[in-house]
């Protein structure tokens, strides 16, 4: 697997750090400094710029509009059908269609129903989704841009300075919180990490490990600090640190444990919250809750419910559902293909073949647990 092994291996802790995180509302009297793991987020983030621009780098700035909508459908495949299973469970109480359903659902910033102040969905984990969406967005309009990168680097850039300017300014706007966040700078690290990673890459995997390590070891700690300033800034700048220290380790598989939770980690992130309920209802049912040793063993088993869980959710529904989608997406473009043929040139190509003569390789944005992207 090379490389990528790491990143599955990262995947697999920074899902688990949010699960830990999350599994703490279960506790009472909890110190405080056993409060962390939401930083897991910021890990994923500055992930998932790496992985896409990475995974493009090769038509930055000379795509057709054909390879763009393709990364789009690519994205949407892999991120959207099983975010909105997820979001129809928790909103299955609902018989018609809400404005708040339809701005989860199409992934519109929107004050959260209980929680002051946040700009959440229904389905909290979802927040992150909204993101990444229109991380997608932006970056597969600029893949036709000859130097597309820097735009981006400056729109998401502008968007978090004029957050920060007016910062006090607009708060009753959802939109406006949400798209001038600091933690759209944690996707400009991935991409910058890509880019120099791209550059560099035979280089940084022979550092000396003690140096590996060092980053590594300062990037934790600074992630779990507890520093004061703009999330992107005091959280993701320690998340780019573990990103980049993880692509120079090289690793030869046998942690299959991380290795399933990084292949199950969207499906955990998820789900899990569903299975912390449904491990509640198991233990009154049992009647084994109550009390500080209770408390505390009903949290490690909700942990570990919710990762076996979230597993067989991946092998039972995310990897056919993905694997479906894209065989019809396929369809529908060799069907697009048949369309837009032109009989004077003796036919178009065929689709894979205008994807890989366009700079692509096989497997690019098909970043899928235990594929390459490199």
């Amino acid at each position: 697997m090379g490389n990528i092994a790491s990143i599955q291996y990262l995947r697999g802790v920074a899902a688990l750090l949010v699960v830990y995180y999350h599994s703490l509302n279960f506790l009472k009297d909890v110190p405080r400094s056993f409060y962390f793991g939401y930083q897991g987020v910021d890990v994923f983030f500055v992930i998932s710029g790496f992985i896409i621009a990475h995974s493009t780098v090769k038509v930055q700035g000379h795509s057709s509009f054909r390879v763009v909508f393709d990364f789009w459908v690519r994205r949407f495949i892999r991120v959207v059908p099983l975010y909105w299973i997820a979001l129809g469970i928790e909103w299955r109480h609902e018989l018609t269609p809400s404005f708040n359903m339809l701005c989860d659902f199409f992934f519109v910033p929107r004050w959260h129903d209980v929680e002051v102040g946040r700009v959440w969905p229904k389905l909290i984990p979802g927040w992150t989704i909204n993101y990444e969406v229109f991380f997608y967005l932006c970056f597969g309009l600029f893949l036709t841009f000859r130097r597309g990168v820097w735009w981006i680097f400056g729109l998401f850039s502008s968007c978090v300075l004029v957050g920060l300017i007016f910062c006090q300014g607009l708060q009753g706007s959802p939109s406006f919180v949400f798209y001038t966040s600091s933690v759209l700078l944690e996707f400009l690290y991935g991409v910058l990490l890509a880019r120099l990673y791209f550059a560099y890459g035979s280089r940084v995997v022979r550092l000396k490990v003690q140096w590996v390590v060092l980053v590594l070891v300062f990037g934790v700690g600074l992630l779990f600090a507890d520093l004061d300033g703009p999330r992107g800034v005091v959280d993701g700048i320690p998340a780019l640190l573990i990103v980049a220290s993880v692509l120079c380790i090289r690793t030869s598989g046998g942690f299959s444990i991380l290795a399933k939770l990084g292949d199950s980690s969207y499906s955990l992130y998820l789900f899990h919250g569903f299975f912390f309920l449904a491990a509640g209802r198991l233990f009154a049912f049992l009647g084994l809750t109550g009390g500080d040793v209770g408390g505390a063993f009903a949290a490690v088993f909700r942990i570990v419910f919710a990762c076996v869980g979230g597993w067989l959710v991946f092998v039972i529904l995310e990897r056919p559902l993905t694997s479906a989608a894209k065989q019809v997406s396929l369809k529908l473009r060799l069907m697009s293909r048949d369309l837009t043929s032109d009989a004077g040139t003796g036919g178009a190509r065929s689709y894979k073949n205008d994807f890989v003569a366009s700079g692509y390789s096989v497997g690019d944005f098909d970043y899928l647990p235990g594929r390459r992207v490199f």
